[in-house]
């Protein structure tokens, strides 16, 4: 029993939790269905075994499905403003910095159907790393998820601690050159509704992006109006 509790976090780990489930319920109806199939008499059996792994192969890619959308949403007028404002953000938060506009990027993360928190692929600015579009992290995890259940601003610098670090099959997502974000929710009707950050690929220090964090704060406004919309 230890030794598959092993495999499969290290499966989800690899994975994550949803393909490494799958991939442990083939392999488990694969060591029970095959040898049954051989037997006389074992054909209804092994047609119930497989009928039901199915089912939970296809509740499994449902759930991974939910986890990759986010409801509600902006028309394309809406969505062009929410970029002109990132792009505003992004330009002058490399300013403030000294840093390259183009080693900067700025996104939107909002909360997707499993209450999981993830990046909006229709808001953002000079994210190239497709991967990254794939994040889904745990309220409270990951810079984001710091500045959603605190609904406060957060900084985050490389190495990323515990603190800032996302759940580890996340992780393989992330820009291997980031080195700082910044986080500021976006919060409406008393509870947050986005996490606006800007990123940047050149070394910074801790004090150096938090003393940033008012100029971003300066385009909250526009962004909590079309947030509201959302």
């Amino acid at each position: 029993m230890d030794g598959l509790l092993k495999i499969a976090l290290r499966l989800a780990d690899r994975l994550g939790p949803t393909q490494a489930a799958i991939v442990l319920v083939l392999a488990v109806v694969g060591l029970i269905a095959v040898p049954l199939a051989t037997v006389a008499g074992a054909l209804p059996y092994f047609a119930i075994i497989v009928a039901v792994a199915a089912a939970v192969v296809a509740g499994l890619l449902i759930l991974a499905r939910l986890d990759g959308t986010i409801p509600g949403g902006l028309d394309e007028e809406g969505r062009a403003a929410v970029r002109a404002v990132l792009l505003a953000a992004r330009d002058d938060v490399a300013r403030f910095l000294g840093s390259p506009k183009d080693r900067c990027r700025a996104n939107v993360v909002a909360e997707n159907r499993l209450g999981r928190l993830q990046i909006n692929k229709d808001l953002m600015v000079n994210m190239e790393e497709v991967a990254e579009w794939e994040i889904s992290m745990k309220p409270g995890k990951g810079c984001s998820g710091a500045a959603w259940c605190a609904e406060q601003p957060r900084v985050g610098i490389h190495p990323f601690d515990d603190d800032d670090g996302l759940e580890p099959d996340q992780q393989r997502f992330v820009d291997p050159d980031l080195r700082w974000i910044v986080s500021v929710p976006i919060v409406v009707d008393g509870r947050p509704k986005w996490v606006v950050n800007i990123d940047g690929e050149d070394g910074r220090t801790r004090e150096e992006v938090e003393a940033a964090i008012p100029t971003l704060m300066n385009h909250v406004p526009p962004l909590k109006q079309n947030a509201a919309k959302a």
